[in-house]
């Protein structure tokens, strides 16, 4: 059999939640450190083809913002068939922190965002680089520039944050972003400089030769050129590049 006093202990138990409740408000007054606020989320997007211009701030508050991802909706909407989905929220995610790891001032032109399965059919019809299944359909892609960083580099840091695909299209200046499995397809960085370094060596292998021809006057040489001279080609770094392997679709 218990000997205590239940009553004083209920008691007890009372005083003993008062007390603490009053030292954790005293705590809250006393310079005592809080819970860090979650950073507010904003991108900076520029509709490249529309012209249009969105500050985003789609992301405050530890929520995210309907109003905010309905404009974001609408910017990333099929300027074709002038339809709108509702595009991931991951997504957002994902061009956010790229956009952190390369410049957080960065303006992010949007080249090709939502796609209708019309307009995704029209595209296939056009180019071999696009998929049946295209992640675009879905909301889940999009295809971007920043605004005065190279495309090799955002897709570098992009391929190092392993949050969903990447693709590296050099040859129109944009990077594309999905939310599926971390994957990449495109030019790397190290073919690029593979493909300026073989441009050089065909350059210098391009120089004309020089050779000794009958003397005149004698005791003196001169040399001519056995080939016409051919200057390197600027065009010699893109056209290796572009002779690497097809690009898987997006």
């Amino acid at each position: 059999m218990c000997d205590c006093d239940h009553g004083d202990m209920a008691g007890l138990t009372r005083r003993t939640l008062l007390l603490g409740l009053a030292g954790t408000a005293l705590a809250s007054t006393t310079g005592l450190p809080a819970l860090a606020a979650t950073p507010a989320r904003t991108i900076r997007f520029l509709r490249y083809h529309s012209g249009e211009k969105l500050v985003a701030r789609y992301y405050a508050d530890g929520h995210y913002t309907d109003g905010v991802l309905q404009q974001i909706n609408k910017l990333c909407r099929d300027l074709r068939e002038k339809e709108q989905t509702a595009m991931d929220v991951h997504l957002m995610d994902y061009v956010h922190a790229v956009v952190q790891a390369v410049d957080p001032t960065a303006m992010v032109e949007i080249i090709s965002a939502y796609r209708t399965p019309k307009t995704n059919g029209w595209l296939r019809s056009k180019s071999t680089n696009v998929a049946k299944r295209s992640m675009h359909m879905e909301g889940r892609a999009i295809d971007i520039r920043l605004r005065g960083h190279d495309p090799e580099k955002v897709a570098e840091v992009a391929r190092g944050l392993k949050r969903g695909g990447v693709g590296l299209y050099v040859a129109s200046g944009f990077v594309h972003l999905d939310t599926g499995k971390p994957r990449f397809w495109g030019i790397t960085p190290e073919q690029t400089r593979k493909a300026q370094l073989a441009a050089a060596e065909q350059a210098r292998d391009n120089r004309p030769q020089l050779v000794a021809v009958a003397p005149e006057p004698a005791n003196r040489r001169r040399f001519v050129s056995l080939r016409p001279s051919l200057r390197p080609d600027p065009g010699d770094t893109l056209q290796a590049v572009r002779s690497l392997p097809s690009l898987r679709p997006f």
